[in-house]
């Protein structure tokens, strides 16, 4: 690696001739995510950049490599769009679409007011139609949660609120040889509110475990809080062997139609083929409605 990866990334910097380093715009665990004017078309774009000690770590850069391939092996609206990979000076980037708006995790958190039952059946009837897409080429992202959906809001000309998916850093798809997943069998990762019984189990995943994911959501998006509290360890064993609180139970102000808590519940059940596919999730979701009497 050149010395001039040694620091990271700053306003001004060019790589691969073609993206200008503008301004940070987050970071995470394993990068920084900046944002830059692709040169040559000049567009803005949204630089996700590995940290300078994950890129001369073989893993590591195979994982943010797969992460590239396997989120631009996905075409649909609501998916973010992933534009080009590379390595420049030593670092490693991945340039995709540059978002206007928030992470759904800003909208939902237990000391927020709950969105409108609408809007929250919109908006996860949205992330599951990528779902149809993804499970249908054999994509699981394994990490769905609301720091991983993104909203841009709607615009004056007309346009609605689009949701957008993003971070498939935990992706895999079955099947695709080197693109699929490079955690093994018996590793737990993900997020333990949204973790389902298998991944807790440390069992093979497959599309069930989005939906179980999505289920948390829903359930948290709809009385405003997970389904199970308590520490790393206490989640993960309520995931495998608890069943959660009804949704009147968890938040007795809120009235959720009795279809829709059906739909909830189903969605977390501990045996992943009782659980509805992506599909049949999407086709429920048009059916559902409504507003919460504190919605927003």
């Amino acid at each position: 690696m050149s010395s001039d990866a040694q620091q990271k990334p700053y306003p001004g910097l060019v790589l691969s001739g073609k993206y200008r380093i503008e301004v940070l715009l987050g970071a995470g665990g394993m990068g920084e995510v900046y944002g830059a004017t692709q040169l040559n078309l000049g567009r803005k774009v949204a630089l996700k950049v590995l940290h300078p000690q994950y890129a001369v770590q073989e893993g590591a850069l195979q994982r943010f490599e797969r992460e590239a391939r396997v989120a631009a092996a996905l075409d649909h609206p609501n998916a973010v769009k992933i534009y080009d990979f590379g390595k420049s000076q030593g670092y490693v980037y991945l340039a995709m679409e540059m978002l206007s708006g928030v992470p759904l995790r800003n909208l939902v958190d237990e000391d927020l007011p709950l969105l409108a039952q609408d809007r929250v059946v919109r908006i996860l009837g949205d992330i599951a139609d990528v779902l149809v897409k993804a499970h249908a080429i054999g994509l699981v992202h394994r990490d769905l949660k609301p720091d991983n959906v993104f909203l841009e809001p709607a615009t004056t000309s007309g346009t609605p609120e689009r949701v957008v998916v993003v971070d498939f850093g935990l992706a895999f798809i079955d099947g695709a040889g080197d693109v699929g997943r490079l955690t093994r069998d018996g590793q737990i990762t993900g997020t333990p509110d949204y973790l389902s019984p298998e991944k807790g189990l440390a069992k093979s995943v497959g599309p069930p475990t989005d939906i179980y994911a999505l289920g948390c959501m829903l359930y948290e998006m709809l009385v405003g809080r997970v389904p199970f509290h308590g520490h790393y360890l206490q989640i993960i064993t309520q995931q495998i062997y608890s069943r959660p609180e009804s949704l009147r139970t968890a938040n007795p102000d809120v009235k959720v139609p009795h279809a829709l808590e059906e739909l909830v519940m189903k969605m977390l059940e501990k045996d992943p083929s009782i659980r509805p596919t992506a599909p049949e999730l999407v086709r429920a979701l048009l059916t559902l409605g409504g507003r919460s009497e504190r919605g927003r």
